[in-house]
């Protein structure tokens, strides 16, 4: 006759937590990109989980997020976070929303036929304005520090005869800053 003496193993659990994020180009793992002040949209499934619970760092939005499974907007985000699943007993999962920097548009209006140029920190776009041009226009990122020069150079009998707009009483002879955009 055969006699059984027993058997012993543990088993992990099996289970999955999966959390994605879509900002309008289908759900993905992540990192995705938004532009600054627009919303995504967080889902989150699991298996064989008991419970999960939905948080994100920086903390506050997602608060009372949580269930197996389920979908919530972020609403309009204008700094990144991060998403995180915890799933019992079957594990966690997290998915990162990058959020682009704000920008404003600079327009800058040239009467005459000398030349201006900028300096942009952090770097920029170029923004330039020479001979035959009237007007140019660049987008440059939330706190850009931008300096406006000025130059005659190479044009005999012209000079600069002064600021306008944004720069209005800025000396002649002097670059005109505009700090912190």
């Amino acid at each position: 006759p055969a006699t059984f003496y027993g058997m012993s193993s543990q088993c992990a659990p099996a289970g999955s937590a999966d959390i994605k994020a879509d900002g309008g180009s289908g759900p993905s793992d992540g990192p995705i990109t938004l532009p600054y002040n627009t919303s995504a949209t967080i889902s989150w499934g699991s298996v064989g989980a008991t419970s999960c619970t939905v948080t994100c760092f920086p903390a506050g939005g997602c608060a009372g997020w949580g269930g197996t499974s389920g979908s919530e907007s972020t609403g309009n985000l204008t700094a990144g976070k991060t998403y995180s699943i915890s799933c019992v007993p079957v594990g966690s999962d997290s998915v990162q929303v990058i959020v682009s920097p704000q920008t404003f548009g600079v327009t800058l209006i040239k009467g005459g036929q000398g030349r201006i140029t900028t300096n942009s920190t952090p770097v920029g776009p170029a923004l330039v304005c020479g001979s035959g041009c009237s007007s140019a226009t660049a987008n440059f990122e939330d706190g850009t520090d931008l300096t406006f020069h000025p130059d005659t150079l190479g044009q005999p009998g012209k000079k600069f005869v002064g600021w306008g707009g944004d720069c209005l009483g800025t000396a002649i002879t002097d670059d005109c800053e505009i700090e912190n955009l």
